[in-house]
């Protein structure tokens, strides 16, 4: 008798529990059931993956490694689940695709005013803190920028602001470092998704919020005191999430 099918050795078994080919026929039982708890186990370790990998959350991945620590996919599974929490920590928001008029007739610069069509991409929520800088800072020891006039010691004193004296080429070494860290392309803005993401869905407004005054919908000049940044919250987010893309700091 030949057979790789468990159904049939259980058969012989039963049929000739005294039969001269009963031990082999246990063995090849003992055999097809292990290979059949291999494959169940493979099945199950893969769908666990699968469940992982696209839900693509610190606790989908948690939960595959809290299983399979050792599992084929664990390294897999810790590299992204250390991304995911740099991911959290750059606290992004979706901007929808979209078209919008770009520019201004008011200003030489910003002339002709045209139509511009944008790809969805994912942008910040507001400027970057001075705690997320720091964390950039103590993990590159990269140079620190200088306090401005308004504030000693700012980064360290005023985490939840903006950081401020920060030149394009340090921008770019924190996207360097962030996109590392993440998994992730993190890059400057260009220009149209800027103003895009500035205008939060509308157009034709005095402001991105309306004709309202600015004073209690932003930090400028007319405003400040004291310190003069102001944290993400303290102004109500545009229609696509965005803090304070209309004053507090230059961009």
């Amino acid at each position: 008798m030949c057979s790789s099918d468990l159904a049939d050795w259980e058969q012989y078994i039963k049929n000739y529990p005294e039969g001269r080919f009963l031990a082999e026929a246990m063995n090849k039982r003992a055999e097809v059931m292990k290979r059949l708890e291999e494959e169940r186990a493979r099945k199950e370790e893969n769908d666990t993956y699968l469940t992982a990998h696209n839900g693509d959350t610190p606790e989908s991945w948690g939960a595959y490694l809290a299983k399979y620590a050792a599992g084929p996919h664990s390294a897999e599974a810790k590299t992204r689940t250390e991304q995911l929490k740099w991911i959290a920590f750059a606290e992004t928001t979706p901007i929808p695709a979209g078209a919008f008029m770009m520019g201004s007739e008011s200003k030489g610069d910003e002339k002709p005013r045209h139509r511009v069509e944008l790809d969805a991409f994912r942008m910040g929520k507001g400027e970057v803190t001075n705690l997320q800088y720091q964390r950039f800072l103590d993990e590159t020891k990269y140079r620190r920028p200088a306090d401005p006039h308004f504030a000693k010691n700012y980064m360290v004193s005023h985490p939840e602001l903006p950081v401020v004296s920060v030149a394009y080429d340090d921008a770019l070494a924190f996207c360097k470092w962030l996109s590392q860290k993440t998994g992730a392309a993190v890059r400057l803005p260009t220009e149209s998704e800027w103003e895009y993401g500035a205008l939060g869905g509308k157009e034709g407004l005095k402001y991105p919020w309306g004709s309202d005054n600015p004073r209690t919908k932003a930090r400028f000049k007319g405003n400040d005191a004291g310190i003069k940044t102001v944290a993400r919250e303290t102004y109500p987010a545009n229609g696509y999430g965005l803090y304070n893309v209309s004053g507090n700091v230059w961009e």
